[in-house]
């Protein structure tokens, strides 16, 4: 049967349809697809739409079943379901896929209805069928633009790669001119309302890259403001006939633009910027409605994780800092140990050899005796130096001279220096003013520096470090300054790590090569001293400058420089004059005993604390030297059990240690009036402290 009119076709193969001409007329000319069938499932009819839509002919349609525009993709128990609904007189609803006559594959939304007759018996089955192809590719092509952008984020590792890996890919997959984030500045101002916070752009991309690290401050951010401000997005289809869009001629590529709220957490963190070229039509509004739900929580999870792994970097950084604290406390423990060891020893050698020194006839006798004196000196510097540096005394300053501190600080560094075969030059005037400083914090800065200075001229042909220094005089903005310069010819600092060096933490060596915090606590150091230090480069291509500005000590206004004079003459004779000498160590006792007997003093010696106490309860004693670190009762015990039982003899004790910055020996220090004498000394340091201790409790008893 051939038949080329679609009413006579629907006359003939639908009687009744011709009945109501409006019917008629509407099956034909409707712009969707139309099947009908018998209730064995036969095509009777389609539409001209049909014939459009699927590639069939009327005539080849009729007679088939829809079997013909089956595709496959549904399984049998599918069609099963639909043909039980339809045959029990209900509407069936649903998606189908089909196949077109040319192959292709359509996605339709369709509705079969039963038709009955007046006795209730099925006459026809009508199929309406509406194209929902371009939505479900549209809707998949939106799945595969989030699912893209997703899969992306994965490498993402901070909160700025997120959003830069964001940006460019919502402009690549949807073809935008442009496209921004802006977030809540939160670091800046934190805990405020949102309508003080600044937005700053995380990232952007294409025409919009000329907003990249800015900071927009609301209300003058405009539309982001209101934006963030109401949670509402804002759609401009053509920016360049928008009052609200500011120097719409900037953007040449871009046209329509919209703005969208990033809302995470019930808080709207941020905004989402996008541009297009012409248009953005629903379906670029829904996939980027789509993408700001899922970037934003996002970016809140990165931001979360970001503040996570700072505090987990703080705890690390903590852990580290109480295991190097750990390690130098325990240094400096088995320091102070190794000190009072081997000060007692070195106070006996260079005791017997001074000596020997007053005694010898010998040229060569007394030039090897100056010689075993001088190394023994030198080795209590060093031990000296280890003790102050372990130790370091925040508190205590002193009046001092750069030439001594950087003298004992060269003591200190002297065989790193050989090690490191640079050519370290001293120029330091001679009439500089000196410093009331921190001696073991001075010391400190002066190592920090230079072990940097070593460690960048490791490879550096003919490695040299210059020390200077002059004097500032005062001026109306300053006092009068100590300005040192550290100079080295190694490479230049960076210009982009130089504002860094000063940082806690911050360091350019090798993991294990150093902690990041010398320079920091050099510049703390000086900046608690009330100077200055900073770095520069030198001119040329290699050279690096430190500077240090000291306050020039006032002498007027600060302790007066040690006054080395003889003491007093004693009113006593020495011959007169009784001691005791209390340590544990036998050869300290007997090279006192010799340089005190020999200049008439009376010596009684005892190695022995408990001994000592019979011996001061039952004789008179005009001084005690005693030493502070001994076995059963150290001297600090001795000094309060003399406390209670004989205290008019307190001030005629002077106390020796070869351990001065222990924490107790320098806590007891502090808290009597006693001298002091600092183990490894000399024949001079003990008859010096002797004599003017006897004259001075000489001239107490005589006073009224």
């Amino acid at each position: 049967m051939s038949i080329s009119d679609p009413d006579q076709a629907a006359s003939s193969c639908l009687p009744g349809l011709t009945e109501i001409p409006v019917l008629n007329e509407a099956v034909c000319q409707v712009g969707i697809p139309v099947v009908i069938t018998d209730v064995k499932g036969c095509i009777l009819y389609v539409n001209p739409a049909f014939e459009e839509f699927y590639g069939y002919t009327l005539d080849e349609a009729i007679g088939q079943t829809p079997r013909v525009i089956k595709s496959g993709k549904h399984h049998r128990i599918f069609y099963q379901k639909l043909w039980e609904t339809i045959t029990q007189k209900r509407v069936w609803h649903g998606n189908l896929i089909n196949r077109c006559k040319n192959g292709s594959l359509v996605n339709v939304l369709t509705t079969i209805s039963p038709i009955v007759d007046a006795k209730g018996d099925i006459r026809y089955f009508v199929g309406i069928q509406h194209d929902i192809s371009k939505r479900i590719q549209k809707d998949q092509d939106e799945r595969d633009i989030i699912l893209n952008v997703s899969n992306a984020m994965r490498n993402a590792y901070t909160r700025s790669k997120l959003a830069t890996i964001i940006v460019r890919k919502i402009r690549g997959l949807l073809g935008m001119g442009g496209a921004a984030i802006l977030v809540r500045d939160e670091d800046t101002v934190a805990n405020a309302p949102p309508e003080t916070v600044p937005l700053r752009v995380l990232s952007a991309t294409g025409e919009l890259e000329t907003w990249a690290g800015k900071y927009l401050h609301l209300p003058e951010a405009g539309i982001s403001a209101q934006v963030l401000l109401s949670g509402n997005p804002y759609f401009s289809p053509d920016i360049h006939a928008d009052p609200k869009i500011p120097s719409p001629e900037k953007y040449k590529n871009i046209r329509a633009a919209i703005c969208i709220p990033l809302t995470a957490n019930n808080q709207t963190i941020g905004v989402l910027w996008a541009g297009h070229a012409e248009k953005i039509d629903e379906h670029d509004i829904n996939t980027l409605t789509a993408l700001s739900t899922m970037v934003a929580s996002a970016l809140h999870r990165q931001a979360l994780h970001d503040a996570l792994q700072e505090q987990i970097q703080a705890l690390q950084t903590a852990q580290t800092q109480i295991i190097h604290a750990e390690k130098l406390a325990a240094m400096g423990t088995l320091v102070a140990g190794i000190a009072h060891e081997l000060n007692n020893p070195l106070t006996s050698i260079i005791l017997y050899a001074q000596m020997g020194l007053r005694q010898a006839n010998n040229l060569s006798l007394k030039r090897d005796l100056k010689q075993i004196e001088t190394l023994a000196q030198r080795m209590g510097k060093i031990i000296r130096g280890m003790l102050t540096f372990a130790y370091p005394d925040s508190s205590e300053r002193v009046l001092l001279t750069l030439t001594e501190i950087v003298n004992s600080v060269l003591t200190l560094l002297s065989p790193e220096i050989r090690m490191r075969n640079v050519n370290l030059k001293i120029d330091i005037p001679e009439k500089l003013p000196p410093l009331y400083v921190n001696e073991s914090q001075l010391q400190q800065v002066f190592v920090n520096l230079l072990m940097n200075a070593f460690h960048v001229l490791f490879d550096q042909d003919n490695p040299e470090i210059l020390l200077s220094a002059f004097a500032e005089p005062e001026t109306p903005e300053h006092p009068p300054y100590v300005h040192i310069l550290l100079q080295n010819n190694g490479p230049h600092i960076p210009e982009d790590i130089m504002p860094k060096i000063f940082d806690p933490f911050f360091t350019t060596k090798q993991k294990g090569e150093g902690s990041g915090l010398g320079l920091s606590i050099s510049h703390s150091i000086i900046d608690s001293h009330g100077g200055q230090i900073w770095a520069e480069n030198m001119d040329g291509t290699h050279g690096v400058r430190f500077h240090i500005q000291l306050p020039a000590a006032n002498i007027t206004k600060t302790a007066s420089l040690p006054d080395n004079s003889s003491a007093a003459e004693s009113a006593k004779t020495k011959t007169e004059s009784r001691i005791l000498l209390v340590d544990d160590e036998i050869s300290i006792l007997e090279v006192f005993r010799r340089v005190l007997t020999r200049q008439g003093y009376q010596v009684e010696t005892t190695a022995n604390s408990k001994d000592a106490l019979d011996r001061i309860n039952s004789k008179h004693y005009d001084l005690i030297l005693c030493d502070i670190q001994m076995p059963h009762m150290n001297g600090i015990q001795m000094y309060q059990e003399l406390e209670n039982t004989c205290p008019d003899v307190l001030p005629r004790i002077v106390f020796i240690s070869g351990d001065t910055v222990d924490a107790k020996t320098s806590a007891f220090m502090h808290s009597v009036s006693n001298p002091f004498l600092h183990k490894p000394l000399t024949i001079n340091d003990l008859l010096e402290k002797v004599e003017k201790t006897l004259a001075e409790l000489s001239t107490s008893d005589l006073a009224p």
